[in-house]
């Protein structure tokens, strides 16, 4: 059942499908929603966040992003990006943010916390030293200071 779905993003209660991810042949890529650890979100305007985000591609910060060559330019869209513990985090567009924020609060992990803004660099995700002795890396919850839920 898809809780959310605009031009660039699908979100099921177990997976978000990001569109035309890859590049370039613009394949999709799909996130399950239990990996998911962070989540940043800012709106899209002219010149903000300049090195942050790019139209489509690796920007200056460890964000891989979705196809939307209009990003900086001024829209009503958001830019979002999703943190699943690797290195490399995942960027793409969103037309309504209240209601994908909202649908992907409901799917995630309770833990998880939202940030409007869009970091260069990011917080790392904590192993849990007892997982680590098998091999099996948990990945943490990350905490930020302003969470707009609060």
């Amino acid at each position: 059942m898809e809780l959310y779905k605009d031009k660039f993003v699908t979100l099921h209660e177990d997976e978000l499908v990001i569109k035309t991810y890859y590049f370039p042949v613009g394949t999709n890529v799909t996130i399950k929603t239990k990996d998911i650890v962070g989540v940043y979100y800012d709106e899209q305007k002219f010149m903000k966040d300049c090195g942050k985000i790019k139209g489509w591609g690796m920007s200056l910060n460890p964000v891989w992003w979705a196809c939307d060559l209009k990003r900086g330019i001024s829209s009503k869209n958001f830019n979002v990006v999703v943190d699943t513990g690797e290195w490399t985090k995942k960027g793409f567009s969103v037309v309504d943010i209240a209601d994908f924020l909202e649908a992907l609060r409901d799917v995630v992990d309770s833990t998880v916390e939202f940030r409007k803004g869009i970091p260069f660099d990011f917080p790392e995700t904590v192993k849990d030293s007892e997982s680590d002795k098998v091999g099996i890396i948990e990945k943490q919850p990350i905490h930020f200071e302003d969470d707009p839920k609060k």
